[in-house]
């Protein structure tokens, strides 16, 4: 299982909309890809540029979501 520390993978985001609130600060929608790993999240505008690669662990995803990366990754240590 500690193998697993290793799968490492990046992910980008792409602003798919952008809100206004009743505050006046503006918020976009980021959409991750690859698709289906992370969910789309409302972040500030200004928080974006800390926000446009992540770098996510294996372990850290659910099992369903693992195996979409690599089924077989995934069944060597699970």
């Amino acid at each position: 299982m500690s193998d697993l520390l290793h799968f490492l993978f990046c992910v980008t985001e792409q602003v798919i909309a952008r809100r206004k609130e009743d505050s006046g600060k503006v918020k976009v929608l980021l959409h991750w890809m690859p698709e289906d790993i992370l969910p789309d999240a409302w972040v500030s505008e200004g928080d974006r540029q800390q926000l446009k690669t992540k770098v996510v662990h294996l372990s850290q995803l659910p099992q369903d979501t693992a195996e979409l990366l690599d089924p077989n990754i995934y069944r060597m240590y699970f």
